[in-house]
């Protein structure tokens, strides 16, 4: 509401079930979410989806298209994604695709057929191996909020400044 979009949620009707760092992948998703954000017109809807496959969960983000905003169906994955949203998502990109890979999964962005973005990362629904488990422990608690909540810092990009008065800190 802040941002004068709409967010639409589609959940699958059961539960799902992943082993993954509940934080890297929060940061992920608001990632996404401020890069769709930055990129549309206000009072857009972007949506948010949840899809389970036989082997993967996918989480989804689709924002409408820009008048006029098209890509090269040719490019590589990174220059389409870049030729999408701008090169100054390229950072909420990184840290999306490094939480689907370490979750065993990836991140595939493209255009929908009404022109819109999609960006798609997925994450396995396996039991993670030894190897997989000691990579997802923490080494250290570090609060990088400094204080504000998670959501505030990932999308400080695209929210008003009113929002980071005194009642939203922790």
């Amino acid at each position: 509401q802040t941002c004068k979009h709409t967010l639409t949620l589609s959940l699958p009707d059961k539960t799902i079930h992943v082993w993954a760092d509940r934080s890297r992948l929060t940061r992920a998703i608001y990632n996404l979410i401020a890069n769709a954000v930055r990129h549309t017109m206000e009072s857009s809807v972007i949506s948010l989806r949840l899809i389970r496959t036989a082997t993967v969960a996918i989480i989804e983000v689709h924002d409408p298209a820009e008048p006029g905003s098209r890509i090269s169906a040719g490019a590589r994955e990174e220059e389409r994604y870049l030729q999408i949203v701008g090169a100054d998502a390229s950072f909420g990109f990184a840290i999306a695709r490094a939480v689907a890979r370490a979750h065993g999964g990836t991140l595939i962005v493209g255009a929908g057929d009404d022109g819109g973005t999609t960006a798609a990362f997925s994450i396995t629904l396996r039991a993670p191996d030894k190897k997989t488990q000691e990579f997802h422990l923490s080494r250290a608690k570090f609060d990088y909020t400094g204080g504000i909540s998670q959501e505030l810092i990932e999308m400080s990009d695209v929210l008003p400044i009113e929002v980071f008065d005194s009642i939203n800190v922790n």
